[in-house]
């Protein structure tokens, strides 16, 4: 069993997480702490352990970690028979994907091998998508590139992928669908903060296109990232709707154009009086004081 600790709590109350393996007829099991051992005292909040058993008398941990200040991230630990970290593990874990977007809910199953497959709610792409990563008995297996997210329009595809450190170019590829050949887009690099992006404008509307990113890996290429994006047909004049409703004195109007051309919004009151008129030349959405 895991368990949310507070016994080396302090001000901020720090939740820690402890561990115990109770026998079939509910004693400890021998060679164990008799209050559990820990499985990770890092800074602030350790939370939602899952359990994976090794096959080996001990078991992995995965949870949400919130020792990098950002809210949460994923670790996990690998405790030994004996409830002390396995081998080449550190005593507060190792991060299985810590980034400064919302990771959560981690959950976790068996290999079949002693080790785990993590799967995690996370934001980084701006919404909540579901990740995996896998956890070997000895290690936290990278994952060198995932996808992160992308922008379409008429004309254009704007792509982005989170690289781990070590991964100095890649090469981006992009394919219609269904299709076998892969276009080769070029070499990218990635930017400080880890992110890899890419701007596609060699695209037709209303066509499904699959993209990745090709690196080197024991002197062969391994095609990763793979995402598939639908380029949007023309955009059509609508109005979206005004926030915040009701409103008490200002209001915001989102809208798009068919075409990046001047543009006019008015406000009128039920009996078609005019009461606001504001020019927005860039499409960039107004603000109607009322």
């Amino acid at each position: 069993m895991a368990w949310v600790d507070h016994r080396n709590g302090d001000s901020l109350g720090t939740a820690d997480l402890y561990a115990q393996p109770v026998t079939g007829d509910g004693t400890i099991a021998p060679g164990w702490p008799a209050d559990g051992a820990p499985i990770c005292t890092a800074p602030r909040d350790q939370l939602l352990p899952s359990i994976v058993p090794d096959a080996a008398g001990g078991a992995l941990f995965v949870w949400k970690d919130a020792r990098s200040g950002t809210g949460g991230d994923i670790y996990a630990q690998h405790l030994g028979a004996t409830g002390a970290p396995a081998s080449g593990w550190p005593s507060d874990g190792l991060g299985v994907w810590t980034t400064p977007d919302q990771q959560d809910r981690p959950a976790a199953c068996t290999d079949g091998a002693g080790g785990a497959i993590v799967v995690w709610t996370d934001s980084r792409s701006g919404t909540p998508d579901i990740y995996a990563a896998h956890v070997a008995p000895d290690q936290v297996v990278p994952t060198l590139i995932s996808f992160a997210g992308f922008t379409a329009e008429p004309g254009r595809v704007h792509l982005t992928w989170l690289v781990q450190d070590g991964v100095v170019t890649a090469t981006a590829y992009r394919r219609k669908a269904g299709e076998e050949e892969w276009i080769n887009l070029g070499e990218l690099s990635p930017d400080g903060s880890g992110r890899i992006e890419l701007e596609d404008r060699d695209v037709v509307a209303n066509t499904r296109y699959e993209y990745c990113l090709g690196v080197m890996r024991e002197g062969r290429e391994a095609l990763l990232g793979l995402t598939s994006v639908l380029v949007p047909s023309s955009l059509a004049l609508a109005l979206e709707g005004t926030l915040p409703n009701p409103a008490t004195d200002e209001l915001r109007v989102a809208f798009t154009l068919p075409a990046a051309a001047p543009a006019t919004l008015e406000l009128m009151d039920l009996g078609g009086r005019r009461l606001s008129k504001q020019d927005d030349r860039w499409g960039r959405g107004l603000t109607c004081s009322t």
